[in-house]
C-alpha cells in the first residue's frame, strides 16, 4: 500500500491552485490518498507555515510524503528541495519552511530537485507547487529514491530560531508563535508535561537539559497584563476569564474562556511571554 501525500498551502480554496497540484499527483498514482493539512496558511507566511508542519509531523501515517508550497521567492534563485526524515519526506521550498523539522529532527537528508526529467513537462515560473513540487512528490510516493531527484546538500535554509530563554530556578521567556482560530495565543515556551504534582520542562529547541518544577509556584506573564495562573482545561477557567495552559503541542498557551485572548491582550505574534516558577 502506498503511504500518503499530505498538502499545506497558502492557496486558499477559492481558486483552483490546490485542485491543480492533486491533479498531477493523480495522474500518476491514481489510488493514492490525498491529507489535506490546511490552505489556509496566510499569503507568504512561511513562519506559519514551518510551525503547523512541525505540529502536524507526529500524526502522519509512517512514509508519507508531505509537500508544502507557502513559496513567495518562487521562480527566483531559491532552490527546489526535498527532505527525508525518518518516516516523512517533506517536498517544497528552500526557505524555511521546514525549520522547526530541521531544529527538532537532527537525522535528515536534503537534496536539490535538479534532475528536471522528473518535473511537469512544461515548468511556469509562478506555480513551482503544480510543475515540480507535486510531480516529484508523487515519484517519491510511488517508490524512487531521494537521491534520483536530486543531488544532496547541508544546509537548508532556516528561520531565525525563535525565543525560547531559561533563567535557571526562576524563568522561562519565550515568544508568541502564533495566534490560532480562536485567538488563542500558543507560545515557544516548552515542551511542558505534567509528572505528579510538578511540571517537566524539555526544551524543543536548542539543547537546554530538562528539568522540574513545582506547579503550584508558576505564573504566566504576557506583557502588562496581570500575572495568570496555569490551569488544566478552559472549563477550569469561568466565563470571560483568562488563562494559561498546556497546549495539546506540549507548548504554553494563553486564552480567554469563551473570548478571543489575541484581542482582550491586544497580543501579536513576537509579543514576549514569560512562566516564572
Amino acid at each position: 500500500m502506498i503511504s500518503p501525500i499530505a498538502l499545506l498551502t497558502d492557496f486558499g480554496q477559492e481558486d483552483i491552485y490546490v485542485a491543480a497540484m492533486k491533479a498531477v499527483i493523480l495522474a500518476r498514482l491514481p489510488s493514492i490518498s490525498i491529507i489535506d493539512l490546511t490552505h489556509n496558511i496566510a499569503p507568504g507566511d512561511i513562519l506559519h507555515g514551518a510551525f503547523e508542519i512541525w505540529r502536524i509531523r507526529p500524526y502522519l501515517p509512517q512514509g508519507t510524503t508531505l509537500v508544502g508550497v507557502v513559496d513567495p521567492g518562487v521562480g527566483t534563485q531559491r532552490k527546489p528541495i526535498a527532505i527525508n526524515f525518518p518516516g516523512l519526506c517533506c517536498v517544497g521550498p528552500d526557505n524555511g519552511l521546514f525549520s522547526f523539522l530541521l531544529e527538532t529532527e537532527p537525522e535528515h537528508i536534503a537534496v536539490e530537485l535538479n534532475r528536471s526529467e522528473f518535473w511537469g513537462a512544461q515548468v511556469s515560473s509562478t506555480f513551482h507547487g503544480r510543475d515540480i513540487f507535486a510531480p516529484v512528490a508523487a515519484q517519491l510516493a510511488g517508490g524512487i529514491s531521494l537521491d534520483e531527484v536530486g543531488d544532496e546538500f547541508s544546509s537548508p535554509f532556516r528561520l531565525p530560531r525563535s525565543r525560547l530563554e531559561v533563567t535557571p530556578y526562576k524563568a522561562i521567556t519565550g515568544e508568541i508563535l502564533h495566534i490560532d482560530h480562536f485567538g488563542n495565543l500558543i507560545s515557544s515556551i516548552g515542551c511542558l508535561n505534567y509528572t505528579g504534582g510538578g511540571l517537566q520542562f524539555s526544551s524543543w529547541l536548542g539543547d537546554q537539559e530538562p528539568f522540574e518544577f513545582k506547579q503550584e509556584q508558576v505564573r504566566i506573564q504576557l506583557s502588562d497584563a496581570k500575572p495568570l495562573m496555569l490551569m488544566e482545561s478552559f472549563g477550569a477557567a469561568a466565563s470571560g476569564q483568562p488563562l494559561a495552559y498546556i497546549g495539546s503541542a506540549g507548548l504554553l498557551e494563553v486564552a480567554v474562556n469563551g473570548g478571543h485572548a489575541a484581542q482582550i491582550f491586544n497580543a501579536s505574534r513576537g509579543d514576549p511571554i514569560t512562566l516564572t516558577f
